[in-house]
């Protein structure tokens, strides 16, 4: 099978990761994978990887003004026409990672390619400017692959054949050590306000000291101001000394094996977050805000607070943090829910059974 992935942002983060992780898994079973993707720090890493790259400029909107970042994107969506129209002549199946693709795929539909098109969903579309996108492109794409039941509602709506393929990791194969020291609430995502490290500062606040925070995840350009507001929070007196940033790091599980307690602060929801999966796979208590996908695959395995709620995440911080037992419960049981539900090995062979299904759907209709 001949697989094309595309994908619209040359950002790292889970999307970007999964794709690479499907594609990866596809190759090791015999299977011909390339990504379209624009330079960047996915780019690095399907290189990386050894899987074949074809360069595309950003499909994602861009900053300024939004009349000129919307003619830039057109520009941008015309200049990767011919690089993927010719790739998916060529392919078996696309791959769309994001709703941000369709517009071009379906172009690449007029002009006559008529390769399979799945869509993976890794977003719970509330914007009305993309679930207004994801409609005028809806008829390009063959079968969704959304990464909860969450992300699966638009896609439905719609009439898209949808089958739910969950987002994995692997068991790691000890658990985290939890420290006799001061305990640590970790939250492992980019510096952005959506993901909502402002909501868990002012949590911390309320919770007694000595208990202290660490934000691991790097800042993309246009996040940088709301940084320095995190920063600023961090060094006021209720929070003085309690604040680490820890930045990007390659090696993750290093870095959370010191934490005690685990926090998904989003305040929009959260298809399927890797970082929540990552965290249950340690052995470590979660807390997740109550939308998306997170809830669905943290039941029993941690506390869903409220989102954008200071007071409720602060709640729940502090019986976890009094309680040793509970934690350890809610921690055996995430490892139990990865080793027997969300192995990223199984997950990943029902994406690549799903996506031949479309493919094969598709050569029947050619024929």
């Amino acid at each position: 099978m001949i697989v094309l992935g595309l994908t619209p942002t040359g950002v790292l983060s889970g999307a970007e990761r999964v794709l690479v992780r499907h594609a990866r898994a596809g190759l090791s079973r015999g299977d011909r994978w390339s990504i379209a993707c624009p330079d960047g720090p996915a780019g690095d890493q399907i290189d990386r990887e050894g899987i074949t790259r074809v360069r595309i400029p950003e499909l994602k909107l861009g900053g300024g003004p939004r009349a000129m970042a919307a003619v830039w994107l057109i520009a941008n969506n015309a200049r990767a026409l011919v690089a993927v129209w010719r790739a998916a002549r060529r392919a078996d199946v696309v791959v769309a990672n994001s709703v941000l693709c369709l517009p071009l795929l379906r172009l690449v539909r007029l002009l006559g390619v008529r390769t399979p098109v799945v869509w993976l969903v890794h977003d719970v579309i509330t914007r009305p400017d993309l679930a207004r996108m994801a409609r005028w492109s809806a008829s390009v794409v063959d079968r969704s692959i959304p990464v909860s039941e969450a992300s699966a509602a638009l896609s439905r709506s719609m009439g898209i054949p949808t089958t739910v393929v969950r987002n994995g990791v692997m068991p790691r194969d000890e658990p985290a050590f939890e420290s006799t020291g001061d305990p640590v609430i970790g939250l492992n995502a980019v510096l952005t306000s959506w993901k909502g490290q402002h909501v868990l500062l002012d949590a911390l606040a309320m919770v007694d000291p000595p208990a202290r925070v660490e934000l691991l995840g790097g800042t993309l350009p246009k996040d940088g101001p709301y940084e320095e507001s995190l920063r600023r929070r961090a060094a006021e007196p209720d929070l003085e000394g309690r604040v680490r940033f820890l930045g990007h790091s390659e090696d993750t599980d290093a870095v959370m094996r010191h934490w005690t307690i685990a926090v998904s602060a989003s305040v929009e929801p959260e298809a399927g977050p890797l970082s929540v999966l990552e965290a249950m796979s340690l052995g470590l208590p979660v807390i997740v805000t109550n939308h998306g996908g997170a809830p669905e695959i943290a039941t029993g395995a941690g506390l869903v607070v409220e989102p954008a709620d200071p007071v409720a995440l602060a709640e729940a911080i502090s019986r976890l943090v009094a309680d040793a037992d509970r934690r350890r419960e809610l921690g055996a049981a995430g490892r139990a829910l990865v080793a027997e539900y969300l192995r990223s090995d199984r997950l990943e062979a029902d994406f690549r059974t799903t996506v031949r299904d479309a493919a094969a759907a598709g050569e029947t209709m050619a024929g």
